[in-house]
């Protein structure tokens, strides 16, 4: 049976709710077809597409400031 809007609301709040501190959410479109690979590469890992995507980013903002200068990584860790 369909739920109501009352419903779909309490349920989206009571996931927002189990979420880490400090998280945001992200909303993005992406090709299918790079959904299919984020899907395939997260399985073959045993993680969810989430840890994925987080463990790339991870991995590419460490060999990127491996490839820093000194001052490029202070400018680069410098807030906004």
């Amino acid at each position: 049976m369909a739920k109501t809007p009352a419903e779909r609301q309490r349920h989206l709040r009571s996931r927002r709710r189990s979420e880490p501190e400090g998280a945001v959410q992200l909303s993005v479109m992406i090709w299918l077809t790079v959904s299919v690979k984020l899907h395939r590469f997260a399985r073959l890992h045993g993680l969810t597409k989430r840890a994925k995507v987080w463990r790339i980013i991870a991995e590419a903002e460490r060999a990127a400031v491996a490839d820093m200068g000194d001052g490029a990584v202070e400018a680069y860790y410098r807030p906004w």
